[in-house]
């Protein structure tokens, strides 16, 4: 004879997100002429983390100047969100 076991259903506890941890107030918004054009553009605290986070170096272009040179120094041509 078979002997049947009570199960109770699983109850999933979800825990809510972890915030973001703040930006260090060692990063702030700077102003970077681009190499390539007379356009200025803004390398913004995140950004900034971000490069530091994978050891990258700060850009030196503008983001319409940069997709220009990767398209001509390696032919890539992958759709890019324009940034303004």
């Amino acid at each position: 004879m078979e002997r049947k076991l009570d199960k109770k259903p699983k109850v999933e506890v979800q825990t809510p997100p972890t915030p973001p941890a703040p930006i260090a107030p060692e990063f702030k918004d700077i102003q970077i002429k681009c190499a390539d054009c007379p356009n200025t553009f803004i390398f913004t605290a995140g950004e900034q983390k971000y490069y530091k986070d994978r050891n990258l170096a700060s850009p030196k272009r503008c983001h319409k100047c940069r997709v220009v040179r990767r398209q001509r120094t390696t032919g890539d041509v992958r759709v890019t969100q324009e940034k303004d």
